[in-house]
């Protein structure tokens, strides 16, 4: 049996490479469906739309991102 992912929590994922993703898919769909929505985080900022800087505690990080 697998543990069903939750959302809001942050997992290791192995996209591009070993990296962390937080999980923004609804629980009632983490566990019923075959896949879950997650947004890559990195610990490089680049000048794009898509990037968010989190500051240190901020969101629940332990440090910038």
């Amino acid at each position: 049996m697998t543990a069903t992912l939750r959302r809001g929590y942050v997992y290791w994922a192995r996209l591009d490479r070993r990296r962390p993703v937080l999980v923004i898919s609804p629980d009632y769909r983490n566990e019923r469906a075959s896949a879950v929505l997650v947004v890559p985080c990195s610990t490089r900022l680049r000048d794009a739309p898509t990037h968010v800087r989190l500051r240190a505690r901020e969101g629940g990080v332990p440090i910038g991102y």
